[in-house]
């Protein structure tokens, strides 16, 4: 489940240059190169990081907060 250099410079140009849904980016990456959808999403983010922007998609256990650290509770 690895891609090459190459098809992530595709990836990567699609993404950026391109205003696409993530399905559409998913399915063409998956026309060449079975991927699962965990690994996509890696890409994203490292690209997104590349270009100095945030993650789009956080896995669950670094959005959870402890409910006494909730920023939205005034004690």
């Amino acid at each position: 489940m690895k891609i090459t250099k190459s098809q992530y410079d595709e990836l990567k140009n699609s993404y950026l240059s391109k205003n696409r849904s993530m399905h559409s980016l998913y399915m063409e990456i998956n026309k060449e190169n079975t991927i699962d959808k965990q690994l996509f999403f890696k890409l994203i983010n490292k690209i997104r990081k590349e270009e100095g922007l945030s993650d789009f998609y956080t896995p669950k256990s670094k959005r959870t907060m402890f409910p006494d650290e909730n920023p939205y509770v005034s004690v």
